[in-house]
């Protein structure tokens, strides 16, 4: 009996191999750069270390709350999140632009026409990423009450 046996050749199998290898890698490396974000920049330093330069201040007033950049950071917008008795009501503003010594009124659409209680502001900025710009919103936010 004199059976023939066909199979790959060695050097077929190592190059099949090595692909597999890499294409695995491949695939990995681009699942991998999905959990790590691309780092956002303000003015030349990292964003969460700009977002611990801006400085607001708030007051009442008739229209709802003014809030004043005292700070040079612009603000690009802000998070609202407003706790009432015991419910908590979460607005994003429209885009504000506060530069520096600029002040913005954020109306009683957000907070309520006789609103008493306190109001979380989280700033947030633009900033620079390789492909151009993205908002960034910062981890502190300034707190008060009305």
């Amino acid at each position: 009996m004199n059976y023939k046996k066909r199979g790959l050749s060695p050097v077929i199998a190592t190059v099949l191999l090595v692909l597999i290898v890499i294409i695995l890698a491949v695939i990995v490396y681009f699942w991998a750069m999905s959990f790590v974000g691309e780092s956002v920049t303000k003015r030349g330093a990292p964003a969460d270390q700009r977002c611990e330069e801006i400085r607001l201040e708030f007051s009442k007033n008739v229209e709802g709350f003014t809030i004043l950049n005292t700070g040079n950071i612009p603000v690009y917008q802000v998070e609202t999140k407003s706790i009432s008795g015991g419910s908590v009501k979460k607005e994003l503003s429209e885009v504000l632009s506060l530069t520096s010594g600029k002040s913005a009124v954020i109306g009683e659409d957000i907070i309520g026409e006789d609103f008493s209680g306190e109001i979380t502001v989280t700033p947030i900025i633009m900033g620079e990423v390789e492909a151009g710009k993205r908002v960034y919103t910062c981890k502190n936010s300034f707190k008060f009450t009305i």
